[in-house]
């Protein structure tokens, strides 16, 4: 067992060398972190590019709702989302950044769905796999430095999060495996008498062993998703800002990101500035017992006790299981498919006198084999990008319009009705997994 682990982490100190990442938490899936895979230059370019949207009347600013005003949205994937039977599409044509405006009032309405699905959703963004995206974000303001930035920001973790994806799917195949490699380990287990053909044995399962078999070659620049064209992003930015009348966070909820007919399957995460905050954590955790360890492991009856101390679970319990956390500094980037529940840990001001903050740039992947509608087909909604009164008396007389384009009021009632449907979502699923349970009981 220790010599497994160092060789993990040998494993794992090449890769860092070779790629500049870390696997963490290597469960049934995997989580990367990295602190040299975006530069210093970006970094600035990204706090330099959001300053637009930062440097705006009090009155306009966007503070999440039931944050206590400390979260900012700079940003907000459901401000603005496609509502069916309200919002407009153009369906055969492709919106691009430079000539968004033009688009706005126009379309046709998209259909109210069936009874089985939502009417309200988010809407992601194209990124050409070129790195030539040109679509324009449906959030509060138009910036296209920050979408330049969000671009190089994008070529290049993609590679990190579809490769996470593969080796999700070999860990599925080898957990087919275990209950052989487990009658394997018991085999070599009685060769221990001669040290030396332990040692050659040893480092044979070692090399083999399906638990290190990341490496270098996994990581691509290029031809991921399939060689796909294009990749779908929904775009986040965000701060959370705490003074000394409101000097703590208390953190977020456990949940899995979006609802299932936004499709996301993998995130990237970039804090890219704070100040004046103690050390903010991001956790993980995740249904286990996919081995079956109650059928499986081999126990007298009643006495699982040295089972419970092994594992760290408890009879009677939920499987849920905190895998653990990963430190946010700032400059740090992390990836991670869409299968952990994950949650913000608590923080507080360092110095309680003064006023700290945390900025963080996060990037939903949409599985690229099963795309959704996007900016590149929802005109603008918002009704103040309106260029002019002329601009909107000309869409108006426009035989393709059918609705206007939304109130900042109208958006926001609508993003609590998302967020309303999501946390009903996530309570839901949050009561199925805890009804699945540790059961070792007679056998």
């Amino acid at each position: 067992m220790a010599e497994m682990c160092i060789q993990e982490l040998r494993k794992k100190a090449t890769l860092y060398e070779e790629t500049d990442l870390v696997p963490v938490m290597d469960y049934s899936a995997c989580v990367i972190k990295s602190d040299k895979v975006i530069s210093d230059d970006l970094f600035q370019r990204l706090k330099t590019g959001v300053k637009s949207l930062e440097d705006i009347p009090e009155i306009d600013k966007d503070w999440h709702p039931g944050s206590d005003s400390k979260v900012l949205n700079l940003v907000h994937p459901s401000l603005f989302p496609l509502v069916y039977g309200r919002s407009c599409i153009m369906p055969h044509e492709r919106i691009g950044l430079s000539e968004c405006l033009d688009f706005c009032g126009r379309g046709v309405i998209i259909p109210e769905p069936d009874e089985s699905d939502t009417g309200i959703n988010v809407v992601p963004k194209n990124e050409e796999g070129s790195g030539g995206g040109e679509e324009y974000k449906d959030g509060r303001d138009q910036s296209e430095e920050l979408e330049h930035l969000a671009q190089l920001v994008i070529e290049e973790p993609d590679h990190n999060e579809g490769d996470n994806v593969e080796k999700d799917d070999e860990d599925d195949e080898d957990d087919e495996d275990d209950e052989d490699d487990s009658w394997d380990y018991q085999n070599r287990s009685y060769a221990y008498d001669d040290d030396s053909e332990v040692d050659s044995e040893e480092d044979e399962t070692i090399e083999s062993s399906p638990y290190f078999n990341v490496s270098s070659k996994d990581v691509k620049s290029s031809g991921f998703f399939s060689n796909a064209a294009r990749a779908q992003v929904i775009v986040k930015l965000a701060n959370i800002h705490l003074t000394p009348d409101k000097p703590s966070y208390d953190g977020g909820s456990w949940h899995i990101e979006g609802q299932l007919n936004e499709h996301i399957c993998a995130t990237a995460l970039f804090y890219y500035d704070s100040s004046n905050i103690t050390e903010s954590r991001l956790a993980f955790r995740s249904p286990c017992d996919q081995e079956n360890l109650a059928m499986r492991l081999g126990y007298r009856q009643g006495d699982y006790e040295s089972i419970e101390k092994v594992f760290a679970i408890r009879n009677g319990s939920d499987t849920l299981q905190d895998v653990g956390s990963v430190l946010t500094r700032p400059g740090r980037a992390i990836f991670f498919p869409n299968l952990f529940q994950h949650r913000v840990q608590p923080f507080k001001l360092s110095d309680p006198t003064k006023p700290g903050y945390r900025k963080i740039l996060a990037l939903f992947l949409v599985d690229p084999a099963i795309p959704v509608i996007s900016t590149s087909n929802v005109p603008p909604q918002q009704k103040h990008w309106f260029k002019s009164q002329d601009q909107s008396q000309a869409a108006t007389d426009d035989t393709r319009i059918i609705s206007n384009p939304m109130e900042m009021d109208e958006a926001k009632k609508f993003r609590e009705a998302l967020m309303a449907e999501r946390t009903v979502l996530q309570q839901n699923a949050e009561d199925e997994l805890k009804k699945v349970e540790w059961s070792f009981c007679e056998h």
